[in-house]
Formats: structure tokens, sequence, C-alpha cells
């Protein structure tokens, strides 16, 4: 009667082995198909090959070696051991059975397997296997560091490899360590007897060489980590300083040695049966530790570098100096000097037609605009608007441009259902575009080029460039869950096989793919839309933004992503915090590459910006084909390069310190910048963000697409310089830092507002507003340098109430001596050297909406009633996109309230 229960034992070990199996590793399973599916869709079957290819390869012989060595460990523990036994008692009758060896070597290798796969999962998870394969495809950077001579390849690339092999030696070191005295405590060569351990000689031994190992590989780890003390130090701005040369550079030196002591020491005693040697051994490590990286390193700071800083610490920050500007992009600025020369009406006049084109519209505002007429139904939304220029009529126009993405919490909770999400065609994609003039207005809301829904409209001069042929929004900012078409029009996966429906049902965890009746061989699943997702999907050693511009090319939508590569360990440069890119503590950063992504098709090409980078080129090496060189970028793609903002903001932050030459000035601080605040437009004040402008640098005559940012002096307001990004073809990347230092004192952004408020009738009429529950907004200062001058444009929106549209409502002007605002940009800049204030006058081209007038008596008790009703009619006839009648509206409005006002 054994022999069958014995087979049926076998049969249910059998299934529940392969049941525990598909527990655990189906997810991961069918995540690795879906993946490759998926790449495959998307044309990159060879990006992903390559990627699965390094990741095993490295985790196998990670694994492999990790469990090789805790194998041999076990092997020797069970070496020590006579039979094993296992007894059992049926009833008073004792019966040993002894265990086969083969079953015990068994055992020992299924935990040494486990072990390696679990140990090289865990310090080769994630992005590690790439950099590896990077750091073996890698060339020279051509550059030595200073301190220790190295290429900054060695930094960048080698280092970190070492270090994490080093790590992985010593966790799979001190795990070996601990099976093995499990090991020895299960088999009784660790005992307690009478509250004593009692260790078996040869248990002792292996006790000792274990933990000798790990001290000697701690030691290695010692003496590599020392060049880490180029990355990061005890320096200013937390570089390399005199104390990590003079003190902390010799005691790795001595840790390193008291670590192969200490080994040593525990090896000596293990044989001579003595506990003493180790104790002394590990005693001297210790308190060599805290010695030489605590009290000595400190006592060089307090007595030898604090007493004389700059002395000790001048060529350091020298090497601060170059070598940040270098890792953040910033050696080739070019540096311009202007001699300021206060602005007179001539100077306008002369930026005459620079003013024409000027930009404003804030993004906020129109976004709001663009949320509150544009999107039509609750489920649409406007993420984002680009400022972007356009060729239309034959001149360059600054546009901002909008995409209707699909919202799932738009939908009403009823409508929230599987089929709704997942399968309906008018609610599994965003349709078309916004396009607004950014220096015009009409009647206070913005002059769309491209607009409306159903269906969509497109100004007879943009008709050639925006027209939308296909304005389906597949893929976009908004788009985070799966779709399924029925077609491949939108790209996406093919369900045309039931092991395909199970795999994809197991990766979103959703049985509906599996009896979704809908579902046919013509389906396809569309997955990783989100355009920032998708990439870094594709390309995971790219750090993405997560702000992509949206193109109007061959009617329909594209994107264009920024990526960078990034290091955290470039010798000699201080460390920044990227918080818009989920990057902490990095100290490299280039604006390397950028992709686009079809929003039909989710279609992906990416091209090198900047073929010098050192990082891009090994990555390159390693996915051939991928990232094509910038002679390849398609014409489109330049006509609307945009040099990201976030790259920018960065290198502002650096430049507030490090636009000064001299380490001694740098040390004392005296000319440290800082980027200002904007105006509480929101209630609070918040950082300047790098304006896109059409604009002439200074010298030249004809405008290009740049953006900028300015600088004041820190714990000062006056303005000291400007970092210009040009953006146009030829010239794209090419930074230019306006300096503006000089004698003569520059009114900057808080300045300016200050006029603004002080302005007695400017300052009356926004108190008068704000009475009137109107909510006032002031744009971002726009600083334009025009020759040797600076001019200050901001626009001034409206909103009756929360939620409201936005009107650009008034512009402010000023030349830094007087302020002045009116209903156009004309307008304000004669009212300025006219000596008028800022009650505006009629325009034939009003660029804002009519003035609100003070409140006329009570005794006219018909008016406002009248006011009320013209208003909403405009804003019902607003919403319509109706701007015929809601221009009329607007001026019988304008009309009641002049009346009303004149017979107060």
């Amino acid at each position: 009667m054994a022999e069958p229960m014995t087979r049926r034992g076998r049969i249910v070990l059998t299934v529940a082995i392969v049941a525990g199996l598909t527990f655990i590793l189906g997810g991961s399973v069918a995540r690795l198909y879906t993946d490759a599916l998926w790449f495959n869709a998307a044309g990159l079957a060879p990006v992903f090959k390559t990627r699965l290819f390094t990741t095993v390869v490295v985790r196998i012989i990670a694994g492999l070696a990790a469990g090789a060595f805790v194998f041999a460990n076990l092997w020797l523990v069970t070496r020590r051991l006579g039979p094993v036994r296992v007894r059992r008692r049926y009833g008073n009758i004792e019966i040993a059975e002894q265990v086969p060896r083969t079953f015990v070597t068994s055992a020992c290798v299924v935990i040494a397997l486990l072990a390696g796969w679990w140990l090289a999962t865990m310090q080769f998870g994630g992005s590690v296997p790439l950099a590896l394969a990077a750091w073996l495809k890698h060339t020279s950077w051509g550059i030595a560091d200073p301190l220790f001579h190295r290429d900054l390849s060695f930094y960048v690339f080698t280092l970190p490899v070492a270090l994490l092999a080093l790590d992985f030696v010593l966790v799979t070191f001190f795990w070996s360590l601990l099976l093995v005295a499990m090991g020895y405590s299960f088999v009784g060569g660790v005992r307690v007897q009478e509250q004593t351990i009692e260790i078996d000689p040869s248990a002792r031994q292996h006790f000792a060489t274990l933990a000798a190992a790990v001290l000697v590989a701690l030691a290695f780890r010692f003496v590599v980590s020392r060049y880490a003390l180029a990355v990061g130090g005890t320096g200013v701005q937390g570089a390399v300083g005199y104390t990590d040369i003079h003190a902390r550079l010799l005691g790795h030196w001595v840790l390193a040695a008291l670590a192969v002591v200490a080994a040593g020491s525990i090896l000596y005693a293990s044989s001579r049966h003595r506990i003493a040697p180790a104790l002394a051994g590990i005693g001297a490590f210790v308190i060599g530790g805290i010695v030489f990286a605590f009290a000595y390193p400190a006592t060089i700071q307090a007595l030898t570098v604090r007493p004389n800083q700059l002395e000790r610490e001048q060529k350091y920050i020298g090497w601060n100096l170059e070598f940040t500007r270098r890792a953040f992009g910033l050696t080739d600025v070019e540096r311009v000097h202007v001699g300021y020369e206060t602005a007179t009406q001539q100077t306008w006049n002369s930026a005459g037609r620079t003013l024409q084109q000027l930009a404003l519209w804030d993004v906020d505002q129109l976004q709001d605009a663009f949320n509150q007429v544009q999107s039509f139904q609750g489920y649409y939304t406007f993420t984002d608007v680009d400022f972007d220029r356009y060729a239309i009529a034959g001149s360059t126009h600054e546009v901002g441009v909008g995409v209707r993405e699909f919202k799932q919490d738009g939908l009403p909770a009823a409508s929230r259902n599987w089929f709704n999400l997942h399968l309906n065609p008018e609610f599994t994609r965003g349709v078309g575009v916004v396009v607004a003039e950014t220096n015009t207005a009409i009647a206070g809301a913005p002059e769309y080029l491209v607009g409306e829904l159903t269906p969509i409209r497109t100004a007879s001069r943009a008709a050639d460039l925006m027209t939308l042929k296909d304005p389906s929004i597949y893929y976009g900012e908004q788009a985070n869950d799966y779709i399924v078409l029925d077609g491949a029009g939108g790209g996406g996966v093919s369900l045309g096989s039931f092991l395909r429906k199970i795999a994809f049902a197991m990766r979103f965890r959703d049985q509906n793919l599996l009896f979704a009746g809908k579902l046919n061989s013509s389906s396809h699943l569309l997955f990783m839309r989100n355009v920032r997702e998708r990439m870094e999907h594709i390309a995971p050693f790219i750090d993405w933004d997560p702000d992509a511009l949206s193109v109007i090319v061959d009617g329909h939508v594209k994107w264009i992503l920024d990526g960078y590569t990034t290091s955290h360990s470039f010798p000699m440069s201080t460390h920044r915090d990227v918080l818009s890119l989920q990057l902490r503590s990095i100290n490299y950063i280039h604006g390397s590459v950028k992709a686009t992504v079809d929003a039909v098709t989710g279609k992906v090409e990416l091209y090198a910006t900047d073929a010098g980078d050192p990082i891009l080129h090994s990555y390159a090496a390693i996915f051939p084909g991928l990232i094509r060189p910038a002679t390849q970028m398609p014409a489109w793609v330049r006509e609307h390069l945009r040099y990201p903002a976030t790259l920018l903001t960065l290198q502002a932050d650096i430049m507030q310190l490090y636009h000064v030459q001299q380490p001694n000035e740098f040390f004392a601080g005296q000319n440290a910048w800082e980027v200002p605040a904007q105006g509480a437009a929101r209630g609070t004040p918040r950082p300047n963000e790098p304006l896109y402008l059409l604009l002439p640098l200074p010298g030249d005559t004809a405008p290009e697409f740049v953006s900028l940012l300015p600088f004041t002096a820190r714990a000062r307001q006056n303005l000291t310089a400007m970092l210009i990004a040009r953006n146009d073809p030829a010239s794209y990347g090419h930074l230019s830092l306006l300096d503006l230092a000089g004698d003569v004192q520059i009114k900057g952004p808080a300045q300016i507002q200050s006029l603004i408020e002080q302005d007695p009738e400017i300052s009356q009429q926004l108190s008068l507003w704000r009475q009137l529950g109107t909510a006032v907004e002031l744009g971002q200062l726009r600083i334009i340098p025009t020759g040797n001058s600076i001019l200050y444009v901001e626009p001034l929106f409206l909103a009756a109430e929360e939620k409201a549209i936005p009107q650009l409502h008034r512009v402010l002007v000023s030349d830094g001596a007087g302020v002045a605002m009116a209903e156009t940009l004309e307008s304000a800049i004669s009212d300025l050297y006219a000596g008028k204030g800022s009650p505006g006058r009629d325009q034939k081209a009003p660029v804002a909406g009519a003035p609100v007038p003070a409140l006329p008596p009570a005794d006219r008790a018909g008016w406002p009633a009248e006011a009320l009703r013209l208003y909403d009619q405009a804003e019902r006839q607003l919403r319509a996109g109706d701007f015929a009648a809601f221009g009329v509206s607007w001026q019988k409005l304008r009309t009641v309230l002049q009346n009303a006002a004149q017979e107060r």
C-alpha cells in the first residue's frame, strides 16, 4: 500500500511546485512576454533583446559567482559531518534513518542557487546591468582630474562599477558567514553548553576565514573609495577640500591597513585558539576608524583650515569652479558686458518690431482660458500650454499650443466603467489642439488660430500649416491607462491570440480582457501611452523631461521630449537636486537627446543633440541605431527646437555662484546672484521661470526665438545679468550671459513691481478692481534687453470670479524710471513719455478688454442689471466660440459702464 501513496505524494508535490512557481513567476513572465510584444510592435525589438540579454547575463554571472561561493562554504560545513540521521518514533520504537548524502548536497545546491539569485537581484537590479554595459563600452573623456590624474571616464563609469562590485563581494561574504553559522548550529558544530557557546575547531577556523575575508574586502573598498573624495568632499560647496586631501585620504589608507591587520589577527587567534589577538585587531580597527575617519579630519578642519580657509582652499575652489561649469554645460557661455543706458522714447520706437511680436500671455492664464473655453466637455483637459513659433503668412509668430487630452476623472462616476475607459472610442483618446497668438487678444480673450471641436476650425492664414487631418491624441502627457482599438490605427499590440489576452490580463490584473466580447483578431492594445513613461521604458539610461513640446506636423500632433545624460560621480563638481526630474544629488547633466513621439501611432525616434557627450556615446554603442545623429534630424524637429526650461533653470541656479572667475571672489560670495521671484500673481511669490520670447539679441537686428532668465544681486534687488539660451536651429543651445553689473543700479523685478504699486493712478485702479471682487493677476515681468537699455513689460489679467476666464486686460510698461498702464502696449508706451496715468484710451485695435470704471451712485439702479445681463450673454458667446457676437455684446457692456461712469 505504500507505493501508491508515494506516487500520489509525488503528483501532489509536483502540482504544488508548478502552482507555486506560476504564482511567483507568472506575473514576471507575463510582463516579460508583453514587453517583448510591445517592443516588437514599436519596431524596437533589438533594443529589448539587448536589454534582456544584458540583464540576464549580468545576473547569471553574479548569481552563479555568489551561489558558488555560498555552496563552497555550505559544502565545507557538510564535509565535517558524519552521517546525517533522522529519528522517527513509532510508539515505543525509535528508528534512525540515514539521510542520503545526495539529498544533503542537493539541499546545499538549492540554498546556494536561491542565495545567489537573491543577491544578484538585490545588487544588480534596475539599471545596474546597463551601467555595467556602459562601463564596458565607455571611451576616454580626454580630460584628467587634477587630484589623482585619472581620466574623467574613470569616475563616471569605472568607479561606480568598482564600488558596486566590492559591495556585492562584501554582502556575499557576510551572508555566507550567516548561512555557515546557521549550518554549524544545525549540525552541532556550534553548541550551547551550560550557558556557554562551544565551537568546534573546524567551525572556528571557517568562521575566522570568512570574517577575515570580509575585512580584506573592506580594505579593498577603502582603497578604491578614496577616489570618491574627488566626487564629494568637505570643501566649499561640497567639493573636495584641504581636509579631504590632507586628512581623509590618509584615513582611507590607514583604515585599509588596519582592516588587513584585523583580518590577520583573527586568523592568528583562530589558529592559536586565543580570543585576545582577534579582539586587539578588531579594537585597533574600530579605534582607528574613530580617530582617522572623524577625530583627525575634524581637528585638521578646526585648527588648520578654518583660521586660514581661503589660503587652504583656494586651489581646490579653482578646481571646483572649472569642473562644475564643465559638468553643467557652462564652459562655452558667451559673456557680453552691456554698458547700461536709460531707455528713452527713441529706444522704445527702435524696438517697435520686437514689441509687436512680444508675447503678452503667460502660460497659466492661457491654460486657464483654454480649459474654460476650449475643453467643451468635462472629460477633456489641457495639461499644459507650450510656447513655440510657427512661420505664418511669411513671418514668424509666437503661439501657445495646448493639446486637448482625455482625463478619466472628468467622467461622471457612473460612466467610469470598463467599457468606457478602455474600449469606447469617445473616451479613449484626446481630440485636437488649440493654438492662440501670444501677443494679441480680442476683447481680452485669446486670438485663436486653431480652436473649436466639432468641427475643429483653423484660421485661413494658418490653414496650410495647422490643419489637422487626424486630430486623435492616443499618446500624450495625460494618457496613463491602456486602451483597446479596433484596428491598428493607433499602433499597439495585436490581441490576435488567447495567449496574448491571458498575458495582458495577468499584466494588468484585469480579467475583462479575457471575457470581453468586442475583442477580436483586429483588436490592438495600446499601453505605455504617457509619452514620458514610454521614453523611460525604451531608454531608461536617459532622464526624460516631464514637459513634452507638442507640435503640429503633417496633419497631426507629434511630441518632442528632452532627454538628459546625468551622473552622480563627476569629479570636482558641486551637487544639485533636480526635483522635476526626480533626481537627487547629481553633479553632471547635459541635454544630449531629443525624442519624438507620434500622438497617433506612438512611433518613437531619438536624435543626439550633443554628439560629444561621452555618456551618450557609450549608450549609443550599446544600442546601435537607436539614437540617430543630429544630421538625420527631420526639418520639422529642427524648426521647433526649444532649449529645455528645466536645464536652463538648473544652469541659472549654478550661475548664481559660478559666474565668477577667481577663487577668492567665489569664496567671499560678495558677487553672488540669485534668480528673483515673480510678483505674487496668484497669491504666492515664486521663482521666475524661463520665458520663451521672439527677441533680437544685443548687437543683432533680426529677432530669434530665445529663452531667458534674469539675475539680481543677492540680498539686493537690482538687476545684474541675464542668461539667454538660443533656440533657432543655426545657434541652438548657445548660451549668452548679459552682464549688466556696473556703476549704474538697474532696477530688478521687485523694484519695478514697487514702482507699479506706488503709482497713484495704477494703485487706485488695482484697488478698485480688487474691491469689486475681481481677481487681479500680474503676469511675469518681461525684461527686454535692447541696445544698451532694458525695457520692462508686464501683462495684467482680470478674472471676475474663481475659475472665470482670465482676460488680458492691461499692459504695463516701464523704463526703470517711470511706469504706465494702458489697454495696449502702444498706448502704454505713449503714456509713459506723455506723463499720463494708467487709465487707457479707446483704441482702434485693442489687445485687451475695456476698463472697469468706478461704481456710479446708488440712484442709477437700472444699470447693474443690464450690465450683468450683457456680461452673461458675452460669456456664453465666448464659450460657444462666437467671437463676432461676443465683441458686439462686450462693446454694449462697455457703453453701459461708460455712461454710468460719466453720470456719476
